[in-house]
């Protein structure tokens, strides 16, 4: 991540309780055992396997 992507603002809607926009210029980097798909694999066999 160079410095001018750190610098860089962003809009995002917020959903919850209260919806609002809000400016920001932080961004989450993925970490290197990431994986979207697995994660819910995982947690939906544990719920499969609880009930």
């Amino acid at each position: 991540m160079n410095s001018t992507q750190k610098d860089k603002k962003g809009e995002f809607q917020v959903y919850g309780l209260d919806d609002f926009v809000t400016t920001e210029n932080r961004f989450e980097k993925s970490g290197k055992y990431f994986h979207p798909l697995l994660a819910v694999m995982i947690t939906s066999g544990a719920r499969l396997f609880l009930s």
